[in-house]
C-alpha cells in the first residue's frame, strides 16, 4: 500500500531549528519536495498559516515558505473542503462529548486558527498518515494531543525519524 503523509507544524519548525537547517542540510528540504512531487508528502493550509509570519518578519522558516521554497500546492486546502468539514464536525463532536478533557483543552482544539483538528480531519477524510513529533499521552487532560485524537478515528501517526526510515536512503534520496 502506498501511503500519503501529512506533516504537522512541528515537523517544519523542529527540522528547521534543530537538525536540518537549510544552511547545512538542503538535501532534507529537497527530499520533502521530492516526496511532494512523488504524490507522497503534503501538509495543510492551516499548517502554513501557523508558520508564515507577516512579510516584515525576518523569521527564516517563514521566509522560506513565503518564497515558495516548498511549493504552495504542498499545503492542501482543508478549510474549504466540504468532506473535511464533515470529518471535522465528527472530531469536534467527539472532543466536546468527552468527559476526559478540560473545557479549555476542548476550546483550544476547536479554535479556528489551530491546525491540529483540521490536520486530523484531513487525514480522516483522505486516508493520510500524520507525521508529527507529538507523543501520545492518554492521561493528558489539559490538551488534546494529535496522536490521541487521531487514534479515536483510526488515523495513524508517525514521527519524522519513522518517515525517514521508510522513505529516505543515501543522503535523503526518496524511496
Amino acid at each position: 500500500m502506498s501511503n500519503k503523509y501529512l506533516f504537522d507544524t512541528n515537523i517544519f519548525i523542529q527540522s528547521h531549528n534543530l537538525n536540518y537547517h537549510p544552511s547545512f542540510c538542503t538535501s532534507f528540504w529537497d527530499w520533502i519536495i521530492a516526496g511532494y512531487n512523488a504524490d507522497k508528502f503534503y501538509s495543510i493550509d492551516k499548517v502554513s498559516k501557523e508558520i508564515i509570519r507577516p512579510p516584515e518578519s525576518t523569521d527564516e522558516l517563514s521566509k522560506m515558505l513565503r518564497d515558495s521554497v516548498i511549493p504552495k500546492e504542498f499545503f492542501v486546502q482543508s478549510i474549504t473542503d466540504a468532506n473535511i468539514a464533515q470529518s471535522y464536525g465528527k472530531l469536534i463532536g467527539w472532543a466536546y462529548s468527552s468527559n476526559h478533557f478540560l473545557p479549555k483543552a476542548k476550546d483550544e482544539f476547536a479554535k479556528a486558527d489551530s491546525a491540529d483538528a483540521q490536520l486530523i480531519a484531513t487525514a480522516m477524510t483522505y486516508n493520510y498518515v500524520i507525521v508529527t513529533e507529538e507523543r501520545s499521552d492518554p492521561n493528558c487532560k489539559k490538551r488534546i494531543l494529535i496522536p490521541d485524537a487521531a487514534a479515536q478515528f483510526g488515523v495513524q501517526c508517525i514521527t519524522l525519524p519513522t518517515l525517514l526510515r521508510r522513505h529516505a536512503e543515501n543522503n535523503f534520496q526518496l524511496v
